[in-house]
């Protein structure tokens, strides 16, 4: 929502509250309130706001809070994130590993990377889930909306140096020695002539001997 949906919200949450039989609305929830429910409600638009209004009035027996509103609208989004376990199977594990990171399964590698390191695959397990879970909560309510969704990419094997990426938006690439495969030869063109190191033809010393440009005729001889 935009600032020019304030007074459309604010009126919505008084019908809200009047539909509830809590009258006058105004008395319930005063001006400063209203702003904090929009606030916390903005990243949405007016029409989704509207919507998870409507269908708590038709569900609920209690006047509505930020949460309600939020909860509804991100249940009618496709999913976004997937589980953890889910993000697990897909992301590399050993060096010799592909997978799939994305901002937040790239961190959470990075939790569990010394208890991989140490062969502890079940106690990397658990550190990946546990940090991946606190991740994605943080992402889905993120300031940025475009920390809100992952952004993923193809990982061609469990390195540090490849997946560490404190802000998400690297792409990873493909290893010199694989992608070297992938790509034709490089044609190996003519040297081009270095003129300060060639070597002239026979007899083009002798032909140069005693030439100046004073034995030039003039322009006006021609």
């Amino acid at each position: 929502m935009t600032e020019y949906d304030i007074d459309p919200f604010f009126l919505l949450l008084d019908e809200t509250f009047e539909a509830l039989g809590k009258t006058p609305a105004a008395k319930l929830i005063s001006e400063n309130t209203k702003f904090i429910f929009f606030r916390a409600c903005a990243e949405h638009s007016l029409d989704d706001v509207r919507a998870a209004l409507d269908h708590h009035c038709r569900t609920g027996t209690y006047t509505p809070v930020p949460n309600d509103i939020n909860s509804f609208i991100e249940s009618r989004r496709p999913a976004l994130w997937v589980d953890a376990n889910e993000a697990w199977a897909q992301v590399p594990k050993l060096e010799s590993d592909a997978g799939i990171l994305n901002q937040v399964t790239a961190a959470a590698l990075a939790v569990a990377q010394p208890l991989i390191d140490d062969g502890d695959m079940i106690g990397a397990r658990v550190a990946f889930i546990k940090a991946y879970d606190a991740r994605v909560a943080k992402a889905k309510v993120d300031p940025d909306p475009a920390q809100r969704i992952p952004k993923a990419w193809v990982s061609g094997g469990n390195q540090p140096q490849r997946y560490q990426d404190p802000h998400g938006e690297r792409q990873m690439l493909l290893e010199q020695g694989r992608a070297a495969g992938l790509l034709p030869a490089p044609k190996n063109p003519e040297p081009a002539p270095q003129l300060g190191n060639s070597t002239p033809p026979p007899g083009a010393m002798e032909a140069l001997r005693g030439f100046s440009l004073k034995s030039l005729p003039p322009p006006e001889a021609e």
